[in-house]
Parts: C-alpha cells; sequence; structure tokens
C-alpha cells in the first residue's frame, strides 16, 4: 500500500536529498524506446515500487507497478489520492540501482489503479544508493549459470546491490536479464591483512543476481557484464557494506 508524506520547504543540501528534490537538470534523458521498455519490464518483474509526486507537494511512496499492457503502465493508486491531481512525477530505481523519473500530464484512473501511457522519455540521475568500488586484483565469484553450471568468474567491482565482471565469454553468453544463482564471492587476503587469516576471505552466499548490462571494455577487449543482486537478507547486506568499507581503507 503507498505511503504519504508531506514535502517541507526549504534549502536542501543536495548530497542528502530525495531524488524528487532535486533539480531536474541532476538528471539525464533517455529517449531510447527499446531501453525505456525494458526498464519498465525489469521494474515489473522484480515487484519494483514507484513514488507519485503531484505538483501539489504531497509524496505517494512504496506504490507498486500492478502491470504493463497495450502501452499503459497500471499503477498502485494511493488510498489520499485526489483524482484532481493535474501533472505529476513518478520515480523508481531500476535495475541498476540508478533512480529515474518520468512526468505524466495525462492518465486515467479507477478505485484501484492509476494508468499512464509509457513515456517517451525517461529521466535518468547517475547515483547509486550503494556506493560501487574496485576490489582488490584475484577477486572471483563462483555463480552457478541458468544451465545449472558452476564457473568461476573475474570481478572488477562491488557494491551492496551488484558487482561488475568480466569474463571470456561472449555477450551473447550471459544475456540481458540472465539469472544466476548461487553466487559466492571471494578475495584475496591483503598485505595488511592478519597473517593468521585465511588465504582468501569468503563472503555469505548471494541467493541470485540478474544480468542488467553487458558490454566489452575499450582496453581490455573483454566482455564485461553487470549483476545487480536479488536476495532478503539483512546479513549478507551489512556483510557487503562492510567489505565496501574495508576495500576503501585498503586501496
Amino acid at each position: 500500500m503507498c505511503e504519504v508524506t508531506i514535502e517541507k520547504s526549504g534549502d536542501h543540501n543536495s548530497d542528502q536529498d530525495l531524488p524528487w528534490q532535486l533539480p531536474e537538470e541532476s538528471y539525464h534523458p533517455v529517449e531510447d524506446a527499446e531501453q525505456i521498455s525494458k526498464v519498465f519490464a525489469g521494474v515489473r518483474s522484480s515487484h519494483g515500487l514507484m513514488t507519485l509526486v503531484p505538483d501539489a507537494g504531497q509524496v505517494f511512496e512504496k506504490c507498486l507497478l500492478m502491470n504493463i499492457e497495450e502501452g499503459m503502465l497500471h499503477i498502485d493508486k494511493p488510498l489520499d489520492w485526489n483524482d484532481h491531481n493535474g501533472s505529476f512525477r513518478v520515480f523508481f530505481r531500476d535495475h541498476d540501482d540508478y533512480w529515474r523519473f518520468f512526468r505524466t500530464n495525462n492518465y486515467t484512473h479507477n478505485p484501484f489503479s492509476l494508468s499512464v501511457e509509457v513515456p517517451d522519455t525517461l529521466f535518468l540521475l547517475q547515483r547509486r544508493r550503494y556506493k560501487r568500488v574496485a576490489v582488490p586484483p584475484g577477486t572471483r565469484a563462483m555463480v552457478k549459470t541458468g544451465r545449472d553450471l558452476m564457473t568461476t568468474v573475474c570481478v572488477r567491482d562491488i557494491s551492496a546491490s551488484g558487482m561488475l565482471f568480466c569474463d571470456s565469454a561472449t555477450t551473447d553468453e550471459y544475456p540481458v536479464d540472465d539469472l544466476f544463482q548461487d553466487i559466492l564471492i571471494s578475495l584475496p587476503r591483503t598485505n595488511g591483512s592478519d597473517a593468521t587469516a585465511p588465504v582468501r576471505k569468503v563472503m555469505p552466499l548471494i541467493s541470485s543476481g540478474r544480468v542488467v548490462r553487458s558490454f566489452v571494455d575499450e582496453n581490455t577487449k573483454r566482455p564485461c557484464f553487470g549483476i545487480s543482486f536479488e536476495y532478503e537478507s539483512n546479513y549478507v547486506r551489512e556483510a557487503l557494506c562492510r567489505l565496501v568499507q574495508e576495500v576503501e581503507l585498503t586501496a
């Protein structure tokens, strides 16, 4: 069920502002129809939540994208929604943990949902929720692919929400939206580690991860893949956050 809050007026600190408090110039417009379609499909499949921000100032958080059909987005209607609201903005996080928003001026409504057209333009805020850091050389991850085969990949960077790895595979081998299972990340012991510490530091098991992007590195010419972690354990999230802090301190 959507939650409603009231925006407070006054000056904002851009480092602490909520996404809907930032000026529109902070966002980059994306007009690629195929990319926009994939973004919404990802939000729908992952049960992502949206924040509705009418011009009147109320903020309706945790609204579910209920369905996508015939070029329309059907969004859970907040209980306190004013059917006379004019234009409003819709904010949400994509699979790669970036904030995006779009503005809508026309919508239809019924007692349970708001229906808006899939927008021609999405605005992207290139700032993640979780800090991403480069990991030490030799950091690896064992993953189970869709064919139930275990393989080891070389991890380049990591955050509490995902990782980037490079592999000898082709970009076609791990297509976007491909799902990995049982991700086990291990890092080599650093020079400053306790001499009695294990040779490798092994992180808690991450239940699954989804491929959200792929590209070929211009320098190494190796295919690279961005993975968005999918887990519900606070223990795993806290362990990954601690790992990021440790890597930063030893970098």
